[in-house]
């Protein structure tokens, strides 16, 4: 078999390869029963196999946008169920759970229990689960982690109330985070969760609070990859802290150590 000949027969087994792993995947995500009864027409919608991958590997957002749109998947249970969420990631940072917090609370779901966490080497597992009449929605949940910049391996349907998501959060970022220069003035409205700083080389911080705040100060530094180098709390209140800044800190985490309603009349942030 000539060297052209070769070519075209690898094109092929790829292309095979391609369309058989969309297919079998867009199989799992609506049930085999849904999938069977729509055959043609999933196979019509994605006949141009090509399109619905990104960089060698599966656009999830895609597949869900066009499944969705099809009519051929729905979130939606006919009563109440406990929803479980399974995810594995290449990281086993604080970062990893925060983001994905971060994220589940953008997307409304701020009740959810933490059915297993296992931490080995560098990976993270962590299930969740929580009561609900609908799924945590594939193509939304995908969405919101890659506004973070967190990469989706893979996705699976294990049951139609356990779905398993692998993800790559080696390029992730801190979700909500208020990047500050230094000698910069930043004044911070009321908190709807912590406040977040994102510095550069920074080395001391100043933080005043509205004089009609209680605040009881808690402030936290972390590295680059979240990880906690320092934790300061405070049993009484104060109206301005000024503090160093560790060596090594990327992020600041500023809140109240009792209740974020002691500073819902927001704060003034500045770092040298």
């Amino acid at each position: 078999m000539n060297t052209i000949k070769k070519l075209l027969v690898l094109s092929l087994f790829v292309t095979y390869l391609s369309a058989s792993s969309l297919q079998s995947n867009i199989k799992n995500f609506v049930g085999a029963h849904k999938y069977n009864v729509n055959k043609y027409l999933i196979l019509n919608i994605f006949k141009d196999k090509k399109s619905f991958y990104k960089h060698g590997r599966l656009n999830y957002v895609k597949i869900f946008d066009t499944l969705k749109n099809n009519g051929l998947f729905n979130v939606n249970y006919k009563s109440v169920k406990d929803v479980n969420i399974a995810i594995y990631s290449n990281a086993k940072t604080v970062k990893t759970i925060k983001s994905i917090k971060d994220v589940l609370l953008n997307l409304g779901y701020s009740y959810y229990f933490t059915k297993n966490i296992k931490k080995e080497e560098n990976k993270l597992f962590w299930e969740i689960y929580f009561k609900s009449e609908s799924l945590l929605d594939p193509l939304a949940f995908i969405k919101e982690l890659n506004k973070l910049n967190i990469r989706v391996n893979n996705v699976k349907r294990v049951t139609s109330t356990k779905w398993e998501y692998k993800i790559d959060v080696n390029y992730a970022n801190i979700s909500n985070s208020i990047k500050i220069e230094k000698d910069e003035i930043k004044k911070l409205r009321k908190p709807h969760r912590d406040y977040i700083l994102e510095v550069n080389r920074a080395n001391t911080l100043y933080v005043t609070s509205n004089r009609l705040n209680q605040w009881y100060p808690s402030i936290a530094f972390y590295d680059k990859g979240f990880n906690l180098i320092k934790l300061d709390e405070k049993s009484s209140i104060k109206k301005k802290v000024v503090m160093n800044i560790p060596h090594g800190t990327k992020f600041i985490s500023i809140s109240d150590t009792y209740n974020l309603i002691n500073i819902k009349r927001g704060i003034t942030v500045t770092v040298k």
